[in-house]
Parts: C-alpha cells; structure tokens; sequence
C-alpha cells in the first residue's frame, strides 16, 4: 500500500477510493474491512496522501486488512449494525429530509447529522484561512527570491 498515492477530488472520491483500495486488496489475495475504518481519519489520510506517499493513509487502512474469507466470516456472522436500514427505509428517510430542508444539500450525512452543515461552514472557514496563509507564505517567498535573498542572510543575483 505504500506506493498508493491517492489525489483528493471533491465529489465522489470517497467511493472511487473504496472500489479502487478494495480491487487493489483483491488482486493480491487480501480484503479491506471497511466497517473498522474510521472515516475521519481515512478523509484526513486521504487528504495528506499526496504529501507523504500514502504513509498515514496505510496507517489507517493497516487494520482493516484482512484475508477475504476471515471478512466474509465477519459479515455473515456478525449482527447487522443499527444504522442499517432496509432500501426502503433509506429512500423515505432521503426522501423527509428533502422535503424538510429544501434549501439544503441532500447527503447521506445532512439526512443523519443535523450539525453537518455547520461543521462544513467550519471546514469551509478554516480551509480559507490556510489558503490566506499559503497565499501569504508564497507570496513572502517570491519577494525573497525577486530581492536576491534567500531569507537567511545571503544574497545572490536579483531575478
């Protein structure tokens, strides 16, 4: 898994991800337990997999590898988990939370997590910030290099 590399897309990654990690795991005679993986950490190591060669993302799916009969052992013995709901079920929950809130995004997560919206406000907020910061930091450095600096007190030709 360490020469996984996986750029983060905005919509449909996640899935995209799963499919490719799970063909991936299959073609070497293993399977991904996707139930034992956090999605926060797997959203924060997909998001950084670019930077460091994919080792926090294989931190965090490390666990969850398993041999593919031990999954379906899992599967098939293992009580169904109480957020599962019949299709049925899942289309008339959709189906009240659009009419609900029409005004908003219709996921998965909106339909459950009533504090969805504002946490992505918060991400929104501080994705903003750390673009300023990048903004800031490379404009700071594009100085240096224009001025002949290369901020540690040496000088060299001007460009």
């Amino acid at each position: 898994m360490r020469r996984l590399i996986i750029h983060p897309f905005v919509d449909g990654n996640s899935r995209s991800q799963r499919v490719f990690v799970d063909e991936l795991a299959r073609e070497t005679d293993w399977a991904i337990d996707w139930r034992t993986v956090n999605p926060a950490a797997l959203a924060a190591a997909r998001t950084v997999a670019y930077l460091d060669q994919g080792e926090v993302l294989t931190d965090v799916l490390r666990p969850a590898v398993v041999e593919p009969e031990r999954l379906l052992v899992i599967v098939v013995t293992e009580e169904p988990r109480p957020t599962m709901s019949t299709v049925g079920e899942h289309w008339r929950t959709m189906l009240e939370h659009v009419d609900q809130h029409p005004d908003q995004q219709h996921t998965w997560a909106t339909q459950h997590h009533p504090e969805h919206a504002a946490e992505q406000a918060r991400q929104a907020q501080a994705r903003q910030h750390l673009e300023q910061q990048q903004q800031r930091i490379q404009q700071a450095w594009t100085q240096q290099i224009r001025s002949g600096s290369d901020g540690l007190g040496h000088s060299g030709p001007r460009l």
